[in-house]
């Protein structure tokens, strides 16, 4: 017959599996807590448009909302070239700059999950996201655009 394990051995292997229900614990203590944050922060519903930004205009088609920053040089670029389509859009287009330049915004940068400066987002007025740019194309956003609000 066998030998029982010496008092070592066994208090390594309990040690071993407090060690790692432990870890276990944190990890999914840490992951309740990320799904609770980002829940409340709004990112599980990042394809909705927020109330504040909903368009007041009867005739508005689409929301375009510009995510940018001062020190982008490629948001500058893109600067005269969604003006002047705002401009042609007229009422059809109700437009939000959201500006990522300090920390006022942050959340909904998390929200919406910004990681390139300038992104433009697209909405029905309704809410409901439609399309997504990232980077500076003008031709692309203004056939998007163009397109949304026919």
């Amino acid at each position: 017959m066998g030998s029982l394990p010496s008092k070592e051995v066994s208090t390594r292997r309990v040690f071993w599996f407090k060690t790692w229900a432990a870890r276990l614990g944190v990890v999914l203590g840490l992951l309740f807590l990320a799904f609770g944050v980002l829940g409340s922060m709004g990112m599980l519903q990042a394809n909705e448009l927020p109330e504040e930004w909903r368009p007041k205009s009867k005739e508005a088609k689409a929301v375009l909302v510009e995510f940018s920053a001062k020190w982008c040089s490629t948001c500058q670029f893109m600067k005269p070239y969604v003006a002047q389509l705002v401009k042609d859009s007229g009422t059809k287009l109700s437009y939000v700059y959201v500006d990522l330049s300090g920390f006022d915004n942050m959340d909904k940068a998390v929200r919406f999950n910004i990681q390139v400066t300038p992104t433009y987002l697209l909405f029905e007025p309704s809410g409901s996201l439609l399309n997504r740019l990232e980077g500076g194309d003008p031709e692309v956003l203004e056939d998007t655009v163009t397109k949304a609000i026919k």
